[in-house]
């Protein structure tokens, strides 16, 4: 749909298994496989050449597709628990089918400090997916549809001008808040060229598109995949979706499985929050 996601880590370790398994759609056949076991187990009494056909497709779980699936739709009981199964199955295919797409991706964490606040700042456009480690309070705000003076002072970098010059900042300012005539005259002092201009009045605009396209579509949502140590850090990720305006967020947050000696214990397994939230 183009929702942009924020999924929050507790550590470093398992974002970047998290990473990976974006990456390497081959770490998410253990859960495929899991899926065809469990229907395997729960369709075993169903006989006929149609379920024949059906388990021999299942042999070489890797080349599923969904396509493969569907004309088998009319076999299945509208409930119970073969349905449940088949669902699974259903689902994780789809899953693998995505993931063997690519799923473009940032991972936030202590290895990209120079591009921490640029990272954060565009994790509201569209078609984002951001991986954090620890996100709640790194101090910078999360902009639906993108944060339009991080991109413009990006330009300005590669061309060659300081970004945190105060009057390049200021420029910059002037410019997203539409104040075209002072930030003109900054320019001219600064020796912006005309064409600069135009560019980031593009990425303004860009900016304000993208921003109602990610408000139709939900705003930013937000999943963590297991609670913290610290009860804080998860009340200032729950937070997180309200401080980007009105739009009607949506967060998940899964369960601890155990809490013993004062630490969380991890909720889930990574495969399994893939599956999930596909």
């Amino acid at each position: 749909r183009g929702q942009p996601v924020l999924v929050g880590t507790i550590s470093i370790e398992k974002a970047e298994r998290l990473s990976q398994m974006l990456k390497k759609p081959r770490l998410y056949l253990p859960r495929l496989e899991m899926r065809m076991e469990l229907f395997k187990k729960a369709s075993q009494k169903q006989q006929g050449p149609e379920w024949e056909r059906l388990r021999k497709l299942l042999e070489r779980p890797a080349q599923l597709k969904d396509e493969d699936l569907a004309p088998f739709e009319g076999l299945i009981p509208p409930k119970g628990n073969l349905r449940t199964a088949w669902e699974g199955l259903k689902r994780a295919v789809h899953t693998l089918a995505v993931l063997r797409q690519g799923i473009l991706h940032q991972v936030l964490n202590a290895k990209h400090h120079a591009r921490e606040a640029e990272i954060v700042a565009q994790a509201g456009r569209s078609k984002t997916v951001t991986i954090a480690t620890n996100m709640a309070g790194r101090g910078t705000d999360i902009k639906l549809g993108g944060n339009p003076e991080y991109l413009a002072a990006a330009l300005l970098e590669k061309e060659g001008f300081d970004r945190y010059e105060w009057k390049v900042e200021l420029f910059i300012k002037k410019m997203v808040a539409g104040k075209e005539e002072e930030a003109r005259a900054l320019a001219q002092e600064l020796g912006i060229r005309e064409e600069l201009l135009e560019r980031i009045r593009e990425i303004r605009e860009e900016c304000k598109q993208d921003e109602e396209r990610v408000r139709a579509l939900g705003g930013l949502f937000i999943i963590g995949t297991e609670l913290h140590e610290s009860r804080l850090i998860d009340n200032q990720l729950r937070g997180l979706p309200g401080r980007q305006g009105p739009v009607g967020n949506a967060l998940r947050q899964t369960r601890p499985l155990d809490v013993g000696h004062g630490k969380v214990e991890r909720a889930v397994r990574l495969t399994g929050f893939v599956d999930r939230y596909d």
